[in-house]
């Protein structure tokens, strides 16, 4: 004869089942959790790349206006403008 009973048996099964369920619905909120964090951490990346792409087309369209202005002073120049 078994040292547990039925009764026993299915206590035991019953609690394995709880804690199974238990452990799964951990898992999905941290799963949940880490999924919120990737999203977070992709739109920062964004945001970042946004940002400097905007910075570099500032930059490249003020050097352009710079390199125009100094090419038409030069240009006047040339053409006797005096500058």
């Amino acid at each position: 004869m078994s040292a547990f009973g039925q009764s026993d048996m299915l206590a035991i099964t019953q609690m394995q089942v709880t804690d199974y369920q238990n452990m799964m619905t951990v898992m999905t909120q941290m799963y949940a959790a880490d999924q919120t964090n990737r999203m977070q951490r992709w739109k920062i990346m964004q945001d970042a790349q946004m940002k400097t792409f905007e910075i570099n087309q500032t930059v490249t369209f003020d050097s352009a206006n710079i390199a125009k202005k100094l090419a038409d002073k030069w240009d006047g120049y040339v053409k006797g403008g005096g500058g």
